[in-house]
This record gives C-alpha cells, sequence and structure tokens, in this order.
C-alpha cells in the first residue's frame, strides 16, 4: 500500500514537471530574429540584408521618434504582448537588443509563440 502511494506521488511530480516545460516557450532565436526583422522590412521598407545585430536602430535604419512609436506599436501586434509599461523598451539601442528583449519575454510569457501571426 506505502509502495502504491509513492508511485503515484512519483507520477504526480513527474507530470507537474512535463506541465511546466510543456508551457514553456518553444521559440528559439532564429524565430524571433525573424519576426522582428518583419516589422523592419513591412512598415519601414528595409532590405533584410540591412538587418544585423550590431545596428544600431536611430543611427544606422535611420528611424526617428515617430517611426519607433510605429515600431513598438508593430511588434506588439505581432507578438501579442504590451511593451509600454515595459522598462527595458528604452535600453534598446541596437537591433540585437530587441532580439534580446523578445527572447527574455518569451521565456516569461510563453503565450507570445501562440501570438505570432
Amino acid at each position: 500500500m506505502q509502495e502504491h502511494r509513492l508511485t503515484a506521488f512519483r507520477h504526480e511530480r513527474t507530470f507537474t514537471i512535463r506541465n511546466i516545460q510543456e508551457k514553456q516557450s518553444n521559440m528559439d532565436h532564429e524565430t524571433i530574429v525573424r519576426t522582428v526583422n518583419s516589422i523592419f522590412i513591412e512598415r519601414f521598407e528595409l532590405d533584410e540584408s540591412e538587418l544585423t545585430p550590431e545596428k544600431t536602430i536611430m543611427g544606422d535604419l535611420q528611424l526617428d521618434s515617430l517611426d519607433l512609436v510605429d515600431m513598438i506599436v508593430g511588434l506588439q501586434q505581432k507578438f501579442g504582448i504590451m511593451l509600454r509599461d515595459n522598462p527595458e523598451v528604452r535600453s534598446v539601442r541596437t537591433l540585437g537588443d530587441v532580439y534580446a528583449l523578445f527572447e527574455k519575454l518569451a521565456k516569461e510569457h510563453p503565450e507570445i509563440e501562440a501570438n505570432i501571426k
């Protein structure tokens, strides 16, 4: 009887761990890069070859403050997550910063993967 309870507990614990792992995002770096880049290509008519992680958004890609608002709106729509209250958005300077931010957000909010349109 005691052994049966122990086996049931182990099974339940394993099941719970698997559920947690399944809820974590499976978005890989390439998916995030491709999704972020699509915003820059669609909204700002940039060539994909220009979109490398070290490129500064306002300098190299020549976006202005209104473009930044448009970029944030596009990212929010594409990923289905609000960025307005996220203080990390203000520290974004390069395209690589955008990729890193969304990799972090994807880990924190696994539902982002389902929101990609």
